[in-house]
């Protein structure tokens, strides 16, 4: 029920945003995700390894920091690119079908953001399964991120090494 309820809040400003920010800017928000959470995936495990001798974080949230650190990464460097292709598109007013299709993506964008942080937050069991269990959107919304990744790891076969990377680490810092 929570997660339904957090789900329900962030469709909420997904429509808000999509529709006050519009397609153009939408479109681009959308793609720095994607190709973020595809950056990401891939050197979270490479990150992750790398912190772990640098510094003296917890292994166990080493996946995690990397993921996040490597999102926002993205997200400012597409932000500042953003902002320069947007200034060229201004003169295109697009009206209400702009509106329109910036909702659909960013409700498909928090969608796959939610799905990604999902899929580390149930890795490192910080959901529980009452939790997950009692969530009427937990089995729609969780497996996008894994979808799309072996999607892109098709085409991309380091998208696919990466997530099993990934496996991996949870699988050792869960036993050590």
């Amino acid at each position: 029920m929570a997660l339904d309820i957090i789900f329900f809040i962030l469709m909420m400003l997904a429509i808000y945003k999509g529709y006050s920010k519009g397609m153009v800017s939408t479109l681009f928000s959308f793609l720095a995700i994607v190709i973020g959470l595809v950056i990401a995936f891939k050197f979270s495990a490479v990150v992750a390894t790398w912190l772990q001798t640098s510094t003296n974080i917890s292994t166990y949230w080493l996946p995690f920091l990397s993921f996040i650190i490597i999102m926002i990464a993205i997200i400012i460097i597409a932000k500042i690119t953003t902002g320069i292709i947007e200034k060229i598109f201004q003169l295109a007013m697009l009206g209400w079908l702009n509106k329109l299709l910036g909702i659909l993506i960013y409700v498909s964008l928090y969608m796959i953001v939610l799905s990604g942080f999902l899929f580390f937050l149930e890795k490192m069991t910080i959901l529980k399964s009452t939790t997950l269990n009692n969530s009427n959107v937990y089995s729609i919304v969780q497996p996008i991120a894994p979808k799309m990744i072996a999607v892109f790891g098709k085409v991309l076969p380091f998208v696919k090494e990466s997530l099993q990377q990934l496996e991996s680490f949870f699988k050792v810092s869960t036993v050590v």
